[in-house]
């Protein structure tokens, strides 16, 4: 068994020490000396805060010390006189002694405070942003949205699917070297397109001061959606147009999901689904974009792709091409043989690599479904359309599957001048995706995974076939978009200056979404014990749609909400239905912004990193608690389980700002509203 225990250590207990000291002594005479001892214990800490225990001496001490001995025969002499005594030895004197005194301080630099909580750690975040971790998502299972969802073994599970791309930009795009396309490095327009240029930390953290020796250029999660391109799997052909897009592109989705490390909210004290968004609406000049609906899903979603209720891994396939080896269902091929271990044959990695349908271009032209799916697109497309297909390889003349797979780089996008945007489309498809250096088609790897595709993305060798989990709905419409609403709570506006010399003024939207208030619960689930998955959809768009997540993260905190009732008088029913919410602003994302302004408190600086070889503050944050609809003598709290011995302390003290909200219209007075402190342990 491996056990693995995690605990928090923001506030810096690393002392730097002195020890100085010094003994002297000096002898009056052979027989009398007298000595002297300094000695000086100075501890100073790398930063001014510090912990409780953990206070920084700065002690002086000082002693004395002095002996005698003295021999005096007189004393031998007279004492022999005594009957009955014979003495021979010579009789002596001595005497000895020492003084002590310690002088206690501390060092300057704590300026008398230690630490029981200095609310860094109030929020912590898991990030679940990066691009490489998400996969192609099942139908979401919410039966209300998408009822095809509860059909197995039917390629009608896949019709309303649209094509969505999530990646992160390369920068060989957006800063010019030797591998960018001269048509891309020549054309200060697509590299001044919001959608495409790098974005610096300090764009959405103004007063974040950048680290020496790394990037300053945050790493931004892409999702590009086309609600009128097919995405992957969709062989609805009657959805069609004759010019070769889809109907009814509100009705359409495109989702992606992905497994989490961190499956125990209640443990892990999780609250929050946090993301910085980029204003998706910043080309929304004719205000001809009505956005639509981005929903997540938390908890067990089905890891069955291709729903038949068997596991796909490409790794499965057979290299000699026996198919009594796999089983044929609507959708393709799967391996009959259990997985072991995913990786692909070293010398069969070309045939196994064909996608989660298991069929190649080839077979995919020759198999049920999709053949019927070719002819009649065939029926439904006019001559110009089909023409135009016939010469793209990743139509659905070519790849009737629609998954088919294209590195952003390549000869032929650099000879067609493709622009970035459209090199991430295919990016995401599974067909292709992992070609070993010996095929890869440029001079340098193509490949996006190393791995075979599976659906079993927690690899876990188990499928999840379960759709239970909490719903969640952001509406992502150019007039939802205001802090207070819709789960945003903050905005921040920069002037950005553009390689085309224009300077133009980008929004960045904050928005947190309460894990424990979500808007609908799907299938048998009851609490956050065990959350293995996130799934992220997005549905109701009619135009095409870039949404850019400068952070994405699960946040969890140290305080948690006491849920029992803490009034001095529980023998009344309860008064009121407050809401208390725990959350944290820090001078980095919330300094002279409204509608939450951050101010350090009087005495309060910003600490100075000490590892690193340049002057750096780092953040400084404190603890937020939103209260709504607080009743005359009710009360809620907050608690964090600590275990100090504070006798030695004179007093307790803490810095509090407060602000009535600004929506709020119960015309807060100063002295309605108390703050209190309780230290012990309840027993209710």
């Amino acid at each position: 068994p491996i056990n693995v225990s995690l605990e928090s250590q923001s506030i810096f207990s690393t002392q730097r020490k002195t020890l100085l000291g010094t003994h002297l002594n000096y002898d009056f005479s052979k027989d009398f000396n007298i000595g002297g001892t300094l000695m000086f214990l100075h501890e100073k800490p790398f930063t001014k805060k510090v912990s409780m225990g953990d206070e920084p001496i700065s002690n002086s001490m000082f002693g004395l010390n002095t002996s005698y001995r003295k021999e005096i025969q007189w004393l031998t002499n007279a004492l022999n006189k005594i009957p009955l005594l014979n003495l021979k030895e010579t009789s002596s004197i001595s005497f000895s002694g020492e003084f002590a005194k310690i002088v206690p301080g501390h060092s300057k630099v704590i300026s008398n405070y230690a630490y029981i909580d200095d609310f860094e750690s109030t929020k912590t975040g898991l990030d679940i942003r990066h691009p490489y971790n998400w996969k192609l998502s099942s139908t979401p299972g919410d039966e209300t949205l998408f009822p095809e969802s509860k059909l197995s073994n039917d390629v009608k599970y896949g019709h309303n699917r649209a094509l969505l791309a999530w990646y992160t930009i390369d920068p060989i795009f957006t800063r010019n070297n030797s591998n960018t396309p001269a048509h891309i490095r020549n054309d200060a327009e697509q590299l001044s397109n919001h959608f495409v240029r790098e974005i610096k930390e300090q764009e959405i953290f103004p007063n974040r001061e950048a680290i020496y020796g790394q990037s300053s250029y945050l790493s931004i999660l892409n999702l590009a959606y086309y609600p009128e391109e097919r995405g992957p799997y969709n062989l609805d052909a009657f959805g069609f147009t004759e010019d070769g897009k889809l109907k009814n592109p509100k009705q359409r989705w495109g989702g992606i999901m992905r497994k989490l490390e961190t499956t125990d909210f209640e443990s892990a004290n999780i609250e929050y689904l946090e993301f910085w968004l980029m204003d998706p609406f910043v080309y929304n000049e004719d205000n001809n974009m009505t956005g639509g609906e981005l929903y997540f899903n938390l908890g067990y979603v089905s890891e069955d792709v291709l729903k038949d209720g068997k596991k796909f891994f490409e790794s499965g396939l057979p290299i000699d091409g026996d198919l009594s080896k796999v089983t044929e269902t609507a959708w393709g091929r799967v391996p009959k043989t259990q997985s072991m271990v995913y990786a692909f044959d070293n010398e069969g990695r070309k045939k196994q690599d064909v996608g989660l349908d298991g069929l190649s271009d080839e077979d995919e032209r020759e198999y049920g479904a999709y053949k019927e799916f070719v002819e009649n697109l065939k029926n439904i497309l006019n001559n110009a359309t089909i023409a135009k297909m016939e010469n793209d390889k990743f139509s659905p003349l070519n790849d009737p599957a629609g998954d088919n797979y294209h590195y952003f780089r390549g000869s032929d996008y650099d000879r067609n001048r493709v622009g970035v945007l459209d090199r991430y489309k295919r990016y995401n498809g599974t067909e292709g995706n992992s070609p070993s250096s010996d095929y890869s088609p440029e001079s340098y790897s193509t490949a996006s995974y190393s791995t075979p595709d599976v659906e079993d993305i927690n690899q876990d060798n188990t499928l999840n076939e379960y759709e239970r989990f909490f719903q969640y709905k952001v509406d992502i419409r150019p007039e939802k978009m205001v802090v207070g609403n819709n789960f945003i709570t903050d905005k921040v506006t920069s002037n950005i200056n553009l390689p085309n010399g224009k300077t133009e003024a980008i929004s960045w939207y904050q928005f947190k979404i309460p894990i424990r208030e979500y808007q609908k619960k799907v299938g048998n689930i009851s609490d956050f014990k065990s959350i293995r998955f996130v799934r992220l959809f997005l549905t109701d768009f009619e135009e095409e749609t870039h949404l850019r997540f400068g952070s994405m993260e699960l946040v969890r905190g140290e305080w948690r909400n006491y849920e029992k009732d803490i009034r001095y008088n529980t023998s009344e029913p309860p008064i009121s239905t407050a809401q208390l919410d725990v959350s944290a602003v820090n001078i980095e994302e919330n300094a002279n912004k409204e509608p939450i302004r951050y101010i350090l408190p009087p005495g309060v600086d910003r600490v100075i990193d000490p590892s690193q070889a340049q002057v750096r503050q780092e953040n400084e944050q404190s603890m937020l608690l939103k209260v709504t609809n607080l009743a005359p003598k009710d009360a809620k709290a907050v608690y964090k389980n600590i275990s100090m011995d504070m006798r030695q302390y004179k007093r307790l003290q803490m810095f509090v700002h407060a602000e009535q909200l600004i929506d709020d219209l119960t015309n807060l007075q100063d002295y309605e509203l108390t703050v209190f402190i309780r230290l012990g342990s309840d027993h209710q």
